[in-house]
């Protein structure tokens, strides 16, 4: 038996592998007194960690209507300790690489669901109901122990409010973003979330759907009730006028998708027991729906199947009275290396079910979620006591490590590049390789770039028969997954090429390996947009200025008609092509004059 529980504030996970009381509630009107018990064994200075399940909410009003779940799984199960250990990712045991999970089954079909969802737009049209959360369960197979699963998640996915237990027969992973309630001396807060939308591939953009996500009227519609819901709920045992919204609408990176977050506290009265908090706002509004009782009984006519942990909540309990609970959304349990995952989604006025199912599926795309890289990087060029495009550069690594959910220190950053260019030659060049690991290290290497480093006279490029896809989110980014571009550059310099390009899925010119192109056609300069797939060089954004040119979706045969063709990076700066050679052509030379 262990638990692991992260605590939001420094990410590292509360851990026991013991167990000194273990409590348990297999029915409703077994919930309040184990509550109670663990409310008398925070006071006792224990720690408790442990869930309640959905259908545990008929224990705090008979008015919750629920289907008994299949799971079997106890409503309530909370675990004692008199000590927990403090460890973070890293030191916890290194776990095996993860086997993609290459079968996810829903129990409904998408007729069903969009059925279900247009019996639900039925009662809000009617005036019964604002919104429900309407959800399904589906399953598969794990290939792996369901803590090295839950750690593989951990860190391919962080999410401040995830659990994980083993209670032998059970194990429960939740990979939850979402605090239901927290408590922190005589303060309660609430964060929920309500508002999703997929990630782009290139920052700039994915920024852009981040802050459209703020705005959006549905998506805010949906927030909106839910905080309604909260303060009404939290004000049950809350000081009369304590009840505040500090944020309202954030939308918070994910690393598959875009939440929109709104957060609710309030002053808990003294003498409120956590039976009475847990009595004014179990379950989260945001799984049910507004107003909770209707879309509960809803709920329960329209879902096919019991939730079971589905949509509960589980968290820390620490000595005292203070806890930490999430809205078990991103859920699975698991027995017998059989897993099942509930996903849903709120169905307010203006929903559409095709949109609704789309956005079930991108919610359970976490659990295949996988980071290929280990450290973003970048390459500059030192001369004369300056590196030249430098706010570029910083900027274009920050926008990646913030992409990437990685850290980014930039004081940090300038002083090791300060650090280590003060003993640089002021009458040489050198190449600066600056990279930021998924771990927060940094690292700079630095060599002198001589002049066999630097393009040819006569710059000849090979275009490449292999295509990139142009989904590929490592385009976009200047990472370690170059596997591709590094080999066909070295082949290409073995072969006598200065440099190799590469077209897309859809025949589009991209880049090269090491380089950005430029292409002249009727007088005027052209470039490929960066969603042809390529990476936003900093030399590439200077030329679109210094050159007047435009983006334009270019192909191989711009390149035969081009008037003149350059490449170039910002280490090596531009190189004039005068020769590039077709791969998959028998005359496969084109020369610019």
């Amino acid at each position: 038996m262990k638990f692991l529980v992260k605590d939001p504030t420094d990410s590292k996970y509360f851990y026991s592998d013991s167990c000194e009381k273990v409590l348990i509630a297999n029915e409703v009107q077994e919930v309040k007194t184990v509550l109670a018990e663990v409310e008398k064994l925070q006071s006792e200075g224990y720690w408790l960690a442990g869930w309640l399940s959905y259908e545990a909410s008929p224990a705090f009003d008979v008015h919750h209507k629920v289907i008994s779940s299949k799971q079997n799984l106890p409503l309530a199960y909370f675990m004692a300790v008199k000590t927990v250990d403090k460890l973070s990712l890293s030191e916890l045991a290194e776990v095996e690489t993860q086997v993609p999970i290459k079968k996810v089954v829903p129990h409904i079909s998408k007729e069903e669901y969009e059925k279900a969802c247009s019996d639900v737009l039925a009662y809000i049209h009617d005036g019964e109901i604002y919104q429900a959360n309407y959800s399904f369960r589906s399953h598969f197979k794990l290939k792996s122990t369901a803590l090295s699963f839950f750690l593989n998640m951990e860190k391919q996915h962080p999410v401040p409010y995830s659990f994980f237990m083993d209670i032998d027969e059970w194990q429960v992973i939740s990979q939850s973003p979402e605090l239901f309630l927290e408590r922190q001396g005589t303060t309660l807060l609430s964060k929920p979330m309500k508002g999703t939308v997929k990630r782009a591939l290139d920052f700039a953009t994915d920024e852009q759907l981040r802050v459209d996500l703020t705005k959006d009227e549905k998506s805010r519609a949906e927030n909106v009730m839910i905080v309604d819901l909260m303060r009404n709920d939290m004000s049950r045992v809350c000081e009369l006028n304590s009840i505040k919204v500090p944020q309202l609408f954030q939308a918070d990176r994910y690393a598959s998708l875009h939440q929109l977050i709104s957060s609710v506290t309030g002053d808990v009265h003294e003498n409120a027991s956590l039976v009475d908090i847990l009595d004014a706002t179990f379950p989260a509004g945001s799984i049910t729906g507004a107003p909770k009782i209707r879309s509960m009984e809803i709920i329960a006519e329209l879902e096919k199947e019991g939730r079971g942990l589905y949509t509960g909540s589980a968290g820390i309990f620490k000595p005292g009275k203070d806890f930490t609970l999430n809205v078990c959304i991103r859920t699975i349990v698991s027995k017998d290396d059989q897993a099942e995952l509930g996903i849903g989604s709120g169905i307010v006025a203006d929903s559409a079910q095709s949109l609704e199912w789309e956005e079930c599926l991108l919610k359970s795309s976490f659990i295949n979620f996988r980071k290929s890289h280990s450290e973003v990087f970048e390459t500059m060029l030192w001369q004369a006591g300056e590196i030249l495009y430098f706010e570029g550069h910083v900027k274009r690594l920050k926008s990646s490590c913030e992409y990437f959910l990685m850290s980014f220190d930039e004081a940090a950053i300038r002083s090791l590049i300060q650090e280590e260019t003060k003993t640089c030659d002021l009458q040489k060049k050198y190449r600066l390789r600056l990279s930021v690991a998924v771990s927060g290290e940094l690292n700079c290497k630095i060599v002198v770039q001589d002049e066999l480093s630097d393009w040819s006279e006569c710059v000849k490029v090979l275009l490449s028969s292999d295509k990139v896809n142009s989904q590929d989110v490592y385009l976009y980014h200047k990472t370690d997954c170059r596997q591709l571009y590094n080999e066909a550059f070295q082949k290409a310099k073995v072969a006598g090429y200065d440099e190799v390009l590469f077209l897309n899925e859809k025949n589009e010119l991209c880049e090269g390996a090491i380089s950005n192109v430029f292409i002249k056609l009727a007088g005027k300069w052209f470039t490929p947009p960066i969603t042809s797939g390529l990476l936003p060089g900093t030399w590439r954004q200077e030329q679109l200025s210094a050159l007047a040119a435009t983006e334009k979706v270019l192909y191989a045969e711009d390149l035969e008609q081009a008037e003149q063709v350059i490449i170039g990076n910002s280490v090596r700066l531009k190189g004039n092509v005068e020769e590039v050679v077709f791969s998959d052509r028998d005359d496969h030379v084109h020369l610019y004059s």
